[in-house]
């Protein structure tokens, strides 16, 4: 057997066992690609929803923040209410008991 024949034999093993293992690699990147596509976009439109949901929230954090904002003022107005009617019936019954007083000792 002569070098060129060794060569054309080798060749031919080569290339019976390399190009299926090519072929096989090719057809794995190819479906590699094609999930990552597809994984890509479906990451986007999660990320988009992420983003809806966000602003909903952030919109309804606020409407919180301002009844609760509403229910202190609220709150607050009603208590100093109660502390003026407070401290005007001590002021009366002071009154008063200084009046039994004077009357009791006069």
């Amino acid at each position: 057997m002569d070098i060129q024949e060794t060569i054309d034999s080798l060749r031919k093993v080569l290339e019976s066992v390399i190009a299926p293992g090519v072929e096989s690699l090719r057809l794995r990147l190819d479906a590699l690609e094609k999930d990552i596509r597809e994984n890509g976009q479906g990451i986007d439109r999660l990320d988009a929803r992420v983003d809806r949901l966000t602003g909903r929230m952030e919109e309804g954090f606020s409407r919180l923040d301002a009844r609760i904002d509403t229910l202190g003022t609220s709150i607050n107005a009603r208590v100093d209410h109660l502390t003026e009617r407070m401290e005007e019936g001590f002021s009366r019954m002071d009154t008063r008991l200084d009046a039994l007083t004077s009357a009791i000792l006069t």
